[in-house]
């Protein structure tokens, strides 16, 4: 082939790539919707978390929604680096799952955690464990405040 012939080539090439990139952003969008992170609704569960608040920062990781259940409350964080990931919040109870991290009275789980691998073990990211971690000191600190813990359910 003639050198013009591979130029022209090069660039359908190029400018292929580039015109597909936003149907990729269609295409993960269509895949993984996004779900509308409201503030609590329930008083109490807002005066529980005072100003564990959405856009508010939690050391290095910004709350990017809270949902309030009436069983669970999930909290998005988002790190620097990543994508956002949910934290639900729950009761702590010793009988129930290991959760991720805990305060005095809460249990912290990954809510779309992956499944275990053949040995049973669980792989999360570091920022969603040390994102976790930061999100229970920050709720262990409301709960020494005195901020009355809302009902959730155990896990």
């Amino acid at each position: 082939m003639s050198r013009r012939i591979w130029i022209v080539l090069v660039v359908v090439v190029v400018l292929g790539a580039i015109a597909a990139l936003p149907i990729r952003g269609w295409l993960h969008e269509r895949a993984h919707p996004r779900i509308p992170r409201v503030p609590p609704t329930r008083p109490e569960v807002t005066a529980f978390l005072g100003d564990v608040r959405i856009g508010a920062p939690v050391e290095r990781w910004t709350i990017a929604g809270i949902v309030d259940h009436t069983s669970k409350i999930e909290i998005d964080l988002a790190p620097a680096s990543a994508e956002a990931f949910h934290v639900a919040v729950f009761r702590r109870s010793d009988a129930g799952l290991r959760p991720v991290a805990t305060s005095k009275s809460l249990a912290l789980f990954i809510d779309d955690m992956p499944l275990a691998d053949a040995g049973g073990n669980i792989r999360l990211t570091p920022d969603q464990l040390e994102g976790t971690a930061a999100l229970a000191r920050a709720l262990d600190a409301r709960e020494a405040a005195g901020a009355t813990v809302p009902a959730l359910d155990s896990r």
